[in-house]
């Protein structure tokens, strides 16, 4: 059986964001989902196993 976990990690600067999208994350602006906040980014991952 095969799981996926979605998940969210937070990021400060676009060096974090092309590192992440390299593994294949995700990027997402954090504004166009719930406004401005701290955080100007969000990558949304998810993980599949076993």
């Amino acid at each position: 059986m095969v799981q996926v976990v979605p998940y969210l990690i937070f990021a400060h600067s676009k060096e974090v964001l092309n590192f992440y999208e390299k593994l294949g994350a995700k990027v997402i602006e954090w504004s166009e989902i719930f406004g401005r906040f701290k955080c100007p980014y969000v990558i949304s991952w998810m993980i599949s196993g076993e």
